[in-house]
């Protein structure tokens, strides 16, 4: 099985782009080693800064 599927989670992986499976946001950045450990480390990166406006631009558009 899947190894979502064996952990008993419902939740699946769709690799089609968003605009593919039909949903209207916008997508994040991958962030990368240098820009997750400077996350991790609570020191703010210019794609984790960008993946931030995302989620606020994406929150705003579920309340339309």
């Amino acid at each position: 099985g899947l190894p979502l599927e064996n952990a008993g989670s419902d939740a699946r992986i769709d690799s089609r782009s968003l605009k593919a499976q039909g949903l209207d946001r916008e997508a994040t950045m991958h962030l990368g080693p240098g820009a997750s450990d400077m996350e991790r480390r609570g020191k703010a990166s210019d794609r984790g800064d960008g993946n931030r406006q995302v989620a606020v631009n994406n929150a705003m558009l579920e309340q339309i």
